[in-house]
């Protein structure tokens, strides 16, 4: 153990390092990981790959290529979805690529699902249905059916039609945390109608 080679001794440090800041960000972000197993099972990827693969250089050199392997698998599964054959853009990108500048706790009633709801209305800027939006979001119709009536129940989007909904001026500006946080269900209904 007293002769570490120094690149091995670099590569511990730095995955000792890196390990602090995912593991940062996975304490910073934990709200959306409950979720979001995939990205949890990313994660566990790049920690097998951080710190697996050093310690692995050190102890056990020969195993090296199959903690690569595995931790590689793993973190293509949180990125790849292979029921549906798809990247999980909308997972990561609200995981990740969210604005910091825009910092908002949600509502008390609120549920992690509903901003994948009212983002997933403002991007596609159309009348959707529950089922379309669950097809997107990746949860089932009923359950998405009951956030759209409590979000059109508070303000958030409207029903159009029987079973079609788009996202309100009050839900888009909750997105772009434009709208108080804390703000109660009276508060919403009077700046929806205009009223001061």
């Amino acid at each position: 153990m007293t002769n570490v080679p120094p690149l091995v001794a670099y590569d511990l440090v730095v995955g000792i390092l890196a390990s602090l800041g995912l593991s940062y960000l996975l304490y910073a972000r934990r709200a959306h990981l409950l979720y979001r197993p995939p990205i949890i099972v990313s994660f566990v990827g790049l920690f097998v790959f951080v710190l697996g693969d050093p310690l692995t250089q050190l102890f056990y050199r020969p195993a090296i290529h199959f903690v690569q392997g595995v931790s590689a698998l793993l973190i293509a599964y949180g990125m790849y979805d292979p029921m549906h054959n798809r990247l999980r853009r909308t997972e990561w990108s609200v995981f990740l690529l969210r604005d910091p500048s825009v910092v908002r706790s949600n509502p008390d009633w609120m549920t992690p699902m509903d901003d994948h709801v009212l983002q997933t209305l403002k991007t596609s800027e159309l009348v959707l249905t529950p089922s379309i939006i669950a097809l997107n979001i990746d949860r089932s119709r009923e359950a998405v059916s009951r956030r759209l009536t409590e979000l059109s129940d508070r303000g958030f989007v409207e029903r159009v039609d029987r079973g079609k909904y788009e996202i309100t001026t009050v839900g888009e500006q909750y997105l772009d945390g434009e709208l108080p946080v804390r703000e109660s269900e009276d508060d919403t209904r009077s700046s929806l109608s205009g009223d001061d």
